[in-house]
């Protein structure tokens, strides 16, 4: 069983299923937006679309403040098999019984994180207070205008609260890799989630009523009830099968000088510290399209850009989200050092072998979506929503947002590796050149917005000069970790072949030469596709030593 590997291996295993799951969690949530967006689109209008993108952006950054330094200094946290082999002549005689209480290690390693994860509840209270009020103050007057939007802002804060009080749970999911039990809680509060801002949305329709985002906002909170009934129920009922508890509880058997009032663990706690500071710049720019484009734009250009995004994210959510963050956790259980126990030579052959094998994988993607996407997505759109939106320029937006997905694949895997491995004078340092990105993003969004005039396509450019930015210094973290410990990394060794490039840019030519126009008919896509699918399998012919290398490492596993 998988509980009587070791950790080590543990983490690999894990990370292969955990991340089958974790894409579970994304196809249902992405699906079931998808579908949402295609029923909301014919009761909301654009502005409404954009009033909704702000009031997610609050949800959005209250969590991340509350919760994310957090999420990833537990990630840090070793985890200790629940029961190892028996080794001594003691532990053959008097084997483990079924329903006996696990070791005291296991006991604390996971009621550590538990105790400390209660900080986001903390956190975030007085949090979700002050940025509503912020936000209530500051918010422009077309939007203050839409109905019920103070309600909506404040049954917005409740549910986050609500959210935040699963932390304990959702830890001790990602701790013990209990990620069968998070897809079952997610997808449910998704449907949850889905259902209700759609029903809400149909009867004020039916009734003429005018609600604004009221059913954004109630549909949050009907996802976030879900939840915390979902984890409370699965994860307590494991706690108590397990021997530790789902609220406070002190340390008692450990050296308790490396707890504070015998509760926090206090290195975990540094590590947060030290995150935090990083996780604000990061947030600036991970969430800075929303807020240029709410400070420089319409609210119609932040519904057609919310839309584009939602549309153009789909694979970036579904894939690649679920692999970085299953891959925090394989870089997180296999390279954690400390200055007694460094990181073995095994343990970092596994560690580059798992990075390389997803860069490669990446690099094979991004010479699909560039050569097919920007061309085939838009046609495949105006079936979806119509031609009635032509006008709107939410085709070539999302033409322009296919070249913006590698570049999310390729820096959430490489700031995975570092999140999981960087000490932390390396996490200042990395903080230092994520603030020099922002003042750039910030200076290239107002040329792109308000002087340039390019709208929602500026926010596109000043993004993917952002994350290239980002990418690069993340590369150079990562050859420099490898080269400190003996073990060189080149970026030849994550690369697709060379033949895959060039038939990648033949496919791009192809895709310009087939591109119908406005008024194309079934067809003319019929043929864009045939031809993409053509060369999508020349891709997988020219890749079939990487792809049957790749087979083979999951059925060992």
């Amino acid at each position: 069983m998988l509980l009587n590997r070791p950790a080590k291996y543990q983490a690999n295993e894990s990370g292969t299923g955990g991340t089958t799951y974790l894409i579970l969690i994304q196809v249902v949530s992405r699906v079931l937006t998808f579908l949402a967006n295609q029923v909301l689109l014919q009761y909301l209008s654009p502005g409404i679309l954009g009033v909704a993108t702000q009031l997610e952006l609050y949800a959005v950054t209250t969590l991340y403040f509350s919760r994310e330094s957090l999420r990833f200094a537990l990630q840090r946290q070793p985890a200790s098999p629940q029961r190892s082999i028996p080794t001594s002549a003691a532990e053959r005689a008097h084997p483990q019984k079924p329903g006996e209480p696990k070791s005291g290690n296991y006991q604390e390693d996971t009621q550590a994180v538990v105790n400390l994860s209660y900080l986001a509840v903390a956190i975030g209270g007085p949090l979700i207070y002050l940025l509503g009020l912020f936000y209530s103050r500051f918010a422009n007057h077309d939007v203050v205008k839409v109905p019920f939007f103070e309600s909506s802002l404040k049954v917005t804060g409740f549910a986050c609260f609500l959210e935040l009080l699963t932390e304990p749970c959702f830890a001790v999911v990602q701790h013990r890799m209990l990620y069968k039990i998070r897809a079952l809680a997610e997808t449910t509060a998704a449907v949850m989630k889905a259902s209700t801002t759609c029903g809400i949305s149909i009867w004020a329709s039916q009734r003429g009523m005018d609600i604004g985002v009221l059913p954004f906002a109630v549909g949050q909170t009907a996802y976030a009830f879900t939840l915390l009934f979902a984890y409370f129920f699965t994860i307590g009922s494991y706690s108590i099968r397990n021997g530790f508890s789902v609220f406070p509880l002190a340390i008692r058997h450990r050296d308790t000088t490396n707890y504070f009032l015998n509760l926090f663990s206090i290195p975990l706690f540094s590590l947060s510290i030290n995150i935090y500071a990083q996780s604000v710049v990061k947030h600036i720019l991970t969430q800075g399209d929303s807020v240029a484009l709410a400070a420089f734009s319409t609210l119609e250009e932040q519904g057609l850009y919310a839309l584009a995004s939602n549309y153009g994210s789909l694979v970036a959510r579904i894939i690649f989200q679920p692999i970085e963050e299953s891959s925090r956790n394989v870089f997180g259980k296999l390279l954690t050092t400390s200055k007694t126990k460094p990181a073995t030579t095994q343990s970092l052959k596994r560690a580059k072998s798992y990075l390389c094998d997803i860069l490669h994988a990446y690099g094979i993607f991004s010479i699909i979506i560039c050569a097919l996407g920007p061309n085939i997505a838009p046609q495949l759109l105006r079936l979806l929503i119509g031609s009635q939106w032509s006008r709107s320029g939410i085709f070539s937006l999302l033409s322009n947002y296919c070249y913006y997905i590698p570049l999310l694949a390729f820096n959430g895997i490489t700031e995975a590796f570092i999140a999981s491995t960087a000490t932390h004078s390396e996490l200042r340092q990395q903080s230092g050149w994520m603030g020099a990105c922002s003042a750039g993003f910030i200076t290239a969004a107002y040329l792109f917005l308000r002087i340039g005039k390019f709208g929602s396509r500026g926010i596109i450019w000043a993004n993917s000069m952002n994350l290239t930015l980002r990418i690069i210094w993340s590369s150079w973290f990562i050859k420099k970790y490898f080269r400190d410990r003996k073990d060189g990394f080149k970026i030849t060794e994550a690369l697709p072949n060379y033949e895959s490039v060039a038939v990648g840019v033949g496919a791009y030519a192809a895709m310009w030469a087939l591109q119908p126009g406005p008024d194309s008919e079934l067809w003319d896509i019929f043929r864009m596709l045939l031809v993409g699918g053509i060369f999508a399998v020349s891709i997988l012919f020219l890749e079939r030593s990487y792809l049957i290398e790749q087979y083979r490492k999951y059925k060992m596993v």
